[in-house]
């Protein structure tokens, strides 16, 4: 159902901001060989309560809260993403949103519960749309802040940071 993973076994997907890395996300379990974890939970995530792990990017085509694709266009992805790495790139933004962030989609899931997380969503893939960039992502207190990337982070504005006064918390 919509809604962000909440904790573990929930059977439900992340929502929001996540990074790859070739240190901790590069995932060669005998399962799903060759997947990407996404790292959840992500500093935001942590922040809210949220509990869970190994959110991968796997093939099979059937899952109870990764991203499941099928097993030929898992190997691209996964190809695709350690090629980058391998190159030099520190890490791959994934940005997971639960629709289109239209405002018809907003008006047909009117959910209250998640609502303003949507809409905090919606600031960063708007400031993508607007820049053609990745946007810079923060935590401050229980939700994202965005910055524009700079043409010389061009299209890897880094990982998720954390405002000074979160990470005292």
């Amino acid at each position: 159902t919509l809604g962000p993973k909440q904790k573990e076994g929930d059977k439900q997907a992340p929502e929001g901001f996540y990074t790859v890395t070739k240190e901790l996300s590069l995932h060669e379990g005998t399962r799903w060989p060759k997947s990407l974890n996404i790292r959840y939970p992500n500093p935001f995530d942590k922040v809210n309560l949220r509990s869970g792990s190994h959110i991968l990017i796997h093939g099979g085509c059937a899952s109870i809260g990764c991203f499941a694709m099928t097993n030929a266009v898992s190997l691209e992805v996964f190809k695709l993403a350690t090629d980058a790495l391998d190159a030099g790139q520190p890490n791959i933004p994934v940005h997971v949103f639960p629709f289109r962030m239209t405002e018809a989609n907003f008006a047909k899931y009117d959910y209250p519960l998640w609502n303003g997380f949507w809409r905090n969503l919606k600031e960063g893939h708007d400031l993508f749309v607007r820049t053609h960039r990745p946007p810079r992502v923060s935590v401050c207190g229980t939700r994202y802040t965005f910055a524009s990337a700079s043409r010389l982070e061009g299209y890897n504005p880094g990982p998720i940071d954390v405002c000074p006064e979160t990470a005292q918390v």
